[in-house]
């Protein structure tokens, strides 16, 4: 969890944000699978960094001088985006993830999903006027886009895989956090920032799950369906390296049984090092980003973007 001197606002950034779904977005609609969805986000929200990222908005808008209640209807439709994402990943890669939804038949989860998008539009409906044309452009030009990257092959080159994560978490993160700090303020130089903090977050958020993505539970589901994450590519791209034929036969033929000896090949190759490092670029790009704003108010993005290296990668089969 994070530091307990942070906890509180956090707690209450998060509170108001979820009152304000079940109070005021889900009011009049008798939906049980729709509200058991989003209880069950807030229920995980509130054990781990997840609650940073579904407050995202709050904090973009507090760090250009605005107030709480100005964004806490941007975050509702953050977490309602969200979670519809999830749904539509998880039917699309027949993932077995323990989520409410995976239990269910695809067309019944696939209505939630809808529902839940329906659900953010009413959120976004309560924004202020001036900012709601704004941010309703970007949200809708960038979710299209994400929605057409999730579709690239998964057995890219580098280049593509960057291309793909821009599009699927960098400029979604960005237009995220532009739309917070937006609901206070037009002023270019501070969108802007907002805009590059958010871009380089989502990034940095990728890259660190891929290097997660190097333990044997994920990286096992990962290969079965030939999602090639960073260090994988970055292995593939190593063309005169003694263990890369090894590695292209592993993976033509990945299986649970690959799994370690695949990591092991990796992390000899450099791979996870050099996902680290360049992690290690974005994170210094977002924490540069939020410099032109009151540290005082940037605190919790601040905290939230140094935990994500602040982790111990066990390196397979070690």
């Amino acid at each position: 969890m994070p530091d307990s001197s942070l906890q509180f606002s956090i707690k209450q950034s998060l509170e108001a944000t979820y009152r304000f779904i079940f109070e005021q977005a889900l009011k009049g609609l008798d939906w049980p699978d729709l509200a058991h969805v989003i209880k069950d986000r807030q229920l995980r929200s509130q054990k781990d960094y997840s609650a940073y990222s579904d407050t995202l908005p709050i904090w973009a808008c507090l760090a250009t001088g605005g107030e709480m209640k100005q964004a806490i209807p941007l975050a509702a439709a953050w977490v309602c985006y969200n979670l519809a994402s999830d749904i539509f990943d998880d039917l699309q890669d027949k993932d077995d993830k323990q989520r409410p939804w995976n239990q269910w038949k695809p067309g019944r989860a696939m209505q939630v999903g809808v529902g839940l998008i329906a659900v953010a539009q009413t959120c976004l409906a309560q924004l202020n006027p001036a900012a709601q044309s704004d941010i309703l452009d970007i949200l809708g030009r960038t979710m299209a886009l994400a929605a057409l990257g999730q579709n690239i092959a998964t057995r890219e080159s580098l280049d593509e895989y960057f291309k793909h994560t821009l599009a699927k978490s960098g400029l979604v993160f960005a237009a995220v956090a532009y739309a917070g700090a937006r609901s206070q303020t037009d002023e270019p130089s501070l969108l802007q920032a907002m805009y590059d903090f958010g871009l380089a977050l989502g990034m940095l958020i990728q890259i660190r799950d891929d290097c997660r993505d190097l333990l044997p539970e994920q990286a096992a589901s990962d290969l079965a369906r030939a999602t090639y994450t960073l260090p994988v590519l970055y292995g593939l791209s190593q063309q005169e390296h003694r263990l890369r034929p090894r590695l292209v036969t592993l993976l033509d033929t990945a299986n649970d049984d690959h799994t370690l000896e695949i990591g092991r090949i990796l992390t000899d190759m450099g791979a996870l090092a050099y996902s680290l490092a360049v992690a290690k670029v974005y994170e210094q790009k977002a924490l540069s980003a939020l410099s032109v704003f009151p540290v005082e108010r940037t605190v919790h993005l601040i905290t939230y973007v140094s935990h994500f290296l602040a982790f111990q990668t066990v390196a397979p089969g070690h």
